[in-house]
């Protein structure tokens, strides 16, 4: 992150103190998968890392929500 990123985040009110991490019933972690390690050995990225990962978010909220 440049300075630009730190000057334009500063005004957040960002502490250690998150409530909601203890105090939720549940934390879902989303996560994605930057590279995947074909038998050769090489980093190869997988096809549409993004778009998948934010079909299957919004389907699971989607899903809790009901």
């Amino acid at each position: 992150m440049g300075v630009k990123w730190v000057l334009d985040v500063s005004d957040l009110n960002v502490h250690w103190c998150k409530p909601y991490l203890t105090e939720a019933p549940f934390i879902i972690v989303i996560m994605k998968q930057i590279y995947a390690i074909g038998s050769d050995g090489e980093r190869r990225p997988p096809y549409y890392n993004e778009v998948s990962v934010a079909i299957a978010t919004g389907l699971l909220i989607a899903a809790i929500h009901v």
